[in-house]
């Protein structure tokens, strides 16, 4: 956060300056698909006063292939503020797999000027046994570390470390001692909790909030911290309460 405002519970009202607006938090980020919107990313703007959204790497990928270099998100998008992209975690959530690998994804992020980046993670749906989730918490790790010297040679985007474990709480103890023992969170100016859709879709707000829980005690206060697929209002007032400062 670049400025806390005020505070109640574990909760924040702060400022992030991403270069083209500042965010006033806690916000949502609509989300929306890089070509094809039925509220189109202006009117976000200019009727609903959104400066901050979301988008996919691997539905851009999918919609136009790999970019050129005239090619940026902010005027494909037709979108003056700030702008979030996922890295395909989620469509590997929904559908199982991506055609795109952890690399391919940040170079795309960052050939379109993405404002905020994500690595491609490994997701952690709750249909996964200990075991099952441990595995894709370690990809993930590996994945972070062939990933750093792309972070490390792009600056001027905020790369966001996921983080996974899912309901498995432990294990998101572990995974975030592990990058933090690596000396990893140094890298990353945004932190993000996954795997939360099919949590949500259950009405599973016991293991989500004890996921949020378990995320925000371990990791820096003074970063911003986003939960994915957050998806309906009647949580909001809690993840803000529990520490979330965006949302989509």
């Amino acid at each position: 956060m670049d400025e806390i405002i005020a505070t109640d519970l574990h909760g924040r009202m702060g400022k992030i300056n991403l270069g083209r607006e500042d965010v006033t938090t806690p916000t949502l980020l609509p989300v929306l698909d890089p070509k094809n919107n039925i509220i189109p990313a202006e009117e976000m703007s200019k009727k609903f006063g959104f400066n901050f959204i979301i988008t996919s790497a691997y539905l851009f990928f999918k919609r136009f292939g790999f970019p050129d270099d005239s090619m940026k998100i902010h005027e494909i998008t037709e979108f003056t503020g700030n702008i979030m992209m996922d890295s395909g975690a989620y469509q590997i959530l929904a559908y199982g797999d991506v055609e795109i690998d952890a690399l391919l994804s940040l170079e795309i992020q960052s050939k379109l000027g993405a404002d905020v980046g994500v690595i491609l993670d490994v997701p952690t749906p709750p249909t996964d046994s200990y075991e099952q989730a441990k595995l894709k918490v370690e990809e993930t790790i590996r994945r972070i570390e062939i990933s750093l010297d792309h972070i490390k040679s792009h600056p001027e985007t905020r790369w966001t470390l996921p983080i996974q474990g899912g309901k498995n709480t432990q294990l998101i103890d572990k995974y975030i001692d592990s990058v933090t023992e690596k000396g990893y969170l140094d890298f990353f100016k945004f932190q993000a909790l996954g795997s939360v859709a099919p949590i949500m879709s259950q009405y599973d707000y016991v293991s989500l909030f004890s996921m949020i829980q378990t995320s925000r005690r371990k990791l820096p206060y003074n970063v911003p911290f986003h939960l994915f697929g957050a998806g309906h209002p009647m949580i909001f007032p809690f993840i803000v309460a529990l520490g979330c400062d965006t949302f989509d």
